[in-house]
């Protein structure tokens, strides 16, 4: 039975008076069309902005919002009581991750998801994969490699600062790729030398579709930032982007540095070998989770179905959870706030679990309804405590009982592939995965993506990495692959959702030391990328 003093304090948290009549008018919306109270007030607010310039309610307004909303698009918010009692009725236990929607439209079950034949079916594999049963499993420990004790500031500093720490990180780097290559020390951009001298700069912006190509090299803080054109007629074996810090053997001639030998590599060591005891068996899926006609989250439903199966250790669940392309989402269809939405997901998610030792750990996205839109992306604590799930930025680099982890729910691979040239011979998505460890960054296209609004300060302290990782997980929209590049693994799940029909999700683990052996990703973790 609604509440008309919750009403009014609804209202009231939002700074907006309402008087007896109205309240009593409210009261007997609630009941007529079984809403809460606050989902009535969000729903109200949301209307009342879009229809009325967001004046306040009276009883002739509501009236009007009944009759040309809620009595065409009738009003419903899923109840977890009642999905616990018809759990046995098939479609509604997928209602669990589901929102409070306007119409029901939003739940309809896809038939072509639903008629799939490869559920299951393993799409590519790296080593030997053991059958995973849901026998006990021992404790791991996630934490942050390194904590960063972020504060999570945007867009307050000067483009003065801006500039000096993407110089500070490309000049680091720089000198990291000398000493790595045995170079001898560069020579600035500006210098009149004809001889055969290194160079080192940064890649500009460039338009591979157009003929000739212009690649520019910007100049760092010794060539005071003077521009020439790379010449890669006398080039072998290179592979190029925006972004890109690269040494450059070669001579100036005429504002062109003709290039012999370009070298980008800056990978850095590998982490002490971890000391794990038992076997880490780790399930990695990436969204969206839902097909993009429904809202009815089937495929995150048989995720959990598999996790409760098989038990893994941990569950890493790489945002957007909801996903705010998603049309259903930008088309307004929701009547509940994205925050609470978010809270009730993670709740039902973490309840999912409860009679598993399985931990989830959920990662940023930017592209996540709840969240802000900057890169990096700050973690969405939901706003609960709950046991057994931890919330962790995009990017983040963890430890898991001594396996260091990186994550990213960016699609780096895809954004560094529009634009990259190349000359080379090796595997395409190795190299394009490798090239986050070989400039040390999660994201090191510069300029972004239009779609990751970068903040400078915040990618210069959690998006660079002090190490390379053992495993890399780097969802993107190219195919899924799993690759070892200089000792690290590359994961690429993929998507859970792939438009109308099901993704992949990732199946990784890691076997202890036996024996006194040494551990090394090549003998220790296998992955297999499996159907959904």
């Amino acid at each position: 039975m609604p509440d008309k003093a919750e009403i009014s304090h609804q209202f009231g948290s939002l700074g907006i008076p309402v008087n007896e009549d109205v309240l009593d008018l409210c009261e007997a919306i609630c009941s007529r069309y079984q809403l809460s109270e606050e989902n009535f007030v969000e729903a109200w607010v949301a209307w009342s902005f879009n229809h009325l310039d967001g004046q306040s309610p009276t009883e002739e307004r509501l009236t009007e919002w009944e009759s040309k909303e809620l009595s065409k698009n009738k009003m419903y918010t899923p109840k977890v009581n009642d999905k616990i009692k018809t759990a046995s009725k098939g479609q509604n236990q997928n209602l669990i991750f589901s929102p409070a929607s306007f119409s029901p439209d939003v739940y309809s079950p896809s038939m072509k998801y639903n008629s799939r034949t490869n559920t299951g079916q393993s799409v590519t594999s790296y080593g030997s994969v053991s059958k995973w049963s849901s026998q006990h499993k021992s404790n791991v420990e996630v934490k942050e490699y390194i904590p960063l004790n972020i504060e999570w500031k945007y867009s307050h500093n000067t483009l003065r600062d801006l500039s000096l720490l993407m110089l500070d990180a490309c000049e680091e780097l720089a000198d990291f790729i000398l000493s790595k290559n045995q170079l001898q020390a560069s020579t600035p951009l500006s210098s009149n030398v004809l001889e055969t001298s290194v160079f080192v700069g940064r890649v500009g912006a460039f338009d591979k579709t157009k003929s000739p190509l212009k690649i520019p090299l910007l100049g760092l803080f010794e060539s005071s930032g003077l521009t020439v054109e790379l010449d890669l007629n006398d080039a072998a074996d290179y592979a190029l982007f925006p972004g890109q810090v690269i040494a450059v053997e070669g001579r100036i001639l005429s504002n062109k540095l003709l290039a012999s030998n370009i070298l980008s590599s800056g990978i850095l060591p590998l982490p002490p070998q971890p000391t794990i005891k038992d076997a880490v068996q780790i399930v990695v899926a990436a969204g969206p989770f839902t097909l993009s006609d429904t809202l009815s989250y089937e495929p995150l439903h048989d995720l959990v179905k598999f996790v409760k199966e098989k038990q893994p250790n941990l569950l890493f669940l790489i945002g957007p959870l909801i996903d705010a392309n998603h049309p259903k989402i930008s088309d307004g269809n929701i009547a509940e706030s994205f925050h609470d939405y978010y809270q009730r997901m993670i709740t039902n998610l973490v309840d999912s679990l409860k009679e598993t030792n399985t931990k989830l750990i959920v990662i940023a996205g930017n592209r996540e309804a709840a969240s802000i839109p900057v890169y990096p992306t700050p973690p969405l604590c939901a706003g609960v405590s709950l046991r057994n799930v931890k919330f962790y930025q995009d990017p983040v680099l963890l430890s898991v009982s001594g396996i260091v982890i990186g994550l990213t729910a960016t699609d780096t691979v895809f954004h560094i592939g529009k634009y990259e040239i190349s000359d080379c011979k090796s595997n395409r998505l190795a190299r394009l995965g490798g090239h986050m460890l070989h400039q040390q960054t999660f994201y090191p296209l510069y300029p972004s993506e239009p779609d990751v609004g970068i903040d400078i300060p915040l990618w210069h302290k959690c998006a660079r990495l002090p190490v390379t990782p053992h495993i890399l997980v780097a969802p993107s929209n190219l195919n899924s692959f799993v690759k070892d590049v200089d000792g690290c693994l590359i994961v690429n799940p993929e998507r859970l959702t792939k438009g109308m029909v099901g993704g992949t999700f990732s199946c990784i683990e890691a076997r202890p030391i036996i024996d006194g052996e040494d551990w090394s990703t090549s003998t220790h973790i296998s992955a297999k990328i499996v159907k959904i």
